[in-house]
């Protein structure tokens, strides 16, 4: 499998922080439709306005070979995924108009057109411009990985957890994130049969930990803090594998600033 990734490199996927940490809930291959749409996204000169119709066209072809599935296969994963984004929002909080617990909030939806073209193997979608700048033209406070990283994740509340970790991973080779239990069920939109502990640790935790270190370059571990008596908060500590062998060879990048090894919490 790290031969696979490493071949394969080339394709990156590049994200504000602030959808990285966004509330959404969506399927693996709305996900993974996101993900080939915003590793096409050009880049954008520093200082150019962002101009991008937020237009894409997927083609099945693609789709099959990034994601390694038959051709029949991807296009009914297409199909099914973009008739499955009617109504589908995504909520970018804005704590700087917050009012004692009621949170300030922009939501929008992900997807303002949708041309299904099965004569031809093409599928276009126009992305809601209102989130170019979250997927555009980022210089800092910005997650970027590999597509290749995630082609393999079938659980889309996985990828989630996956694109945190890269939040705080940069060009390092390890790091230490602890995130929340409440702040996870509530920007992954967790079920509400997760809510009991045993449930949260069987159907999410575990299964995360399982396909990120065995689908992934990253090896991650977790450790379940206390407040009182109840687990509230989860350290997660990740090495790049990829990264721990070519360390030095590559500059930091401007975006997320961290130390290597260094706590961050959310």
């Amino acid at each position: 499998m790290q031969t696979a990734i490493t071949k394969r490199r080339g394709r990156k996927v590049v994200q504000s922080n602030q959808l990285t940490e966004a509330a959404y809930s969506l399927t693996r291959d709305q996900k993974r439709i996101l993900y080939l749409c915003m590793s096409k996204m050009p880049n954008v000169p520093e200082g150019e306005p962002i101009t991008h119709d937020g237009k894409f066209s997927i083609t099945v072809a693609e789709y099959a070979e990034i994601y390694d599935l038959p051709s029949s296969a991807a296009s009914q994963d297409i199909r099914a995924a973009l008739s499955r984004f009617r109504g589908k929002e995504v909520t970018i909080y804005r704590p700087e108009f917050d009012d004692g617990d009621d949170k300030g909030y922009d939501a929008y939806p992900w997807l303002v057109k949708r041309s299904v073209r099965p004569s031809i193997g093409v599928y276009e979608i126009s992305i809601n411009q209102e989130l170019m700048p979250l997927m555009a033209g980022l210089r800092r406070n910005f997650t970027v990985y590999d597509i290749i990283e995630v082609n393999s994740i079938t659980n889309p509340l996985v990828m989630r957890l996956y694109e945190t970790l890269c939040q705080f991973r940069g060009n390092r080779s390890e790091g230490t994130i602890t995130l929340a239990v409440e702040w996870i069920r509530e920007r992954y939109q967790l079920p509400a049969s997760y809510n009991r502990m045993p449930d949260f640790r069987k159907r999410f935790l575990d299964v995360a930990i399982q396909e990120i270190n065995t689908k992934s370059p990253l090896r991650v571990s977790v450790t379940e803090k206390k407040t009182g008596r109840s687990i509230t908060h989860l350290e997660f500590k990740f090495t790049d594998t990829e990264r721990k062998k070519a360390i030095g060879k590559t500059p930091e990048p401007e975006g997320q600033s961290t130390e290597p090894g260094s706590p961050y919490e959310l």
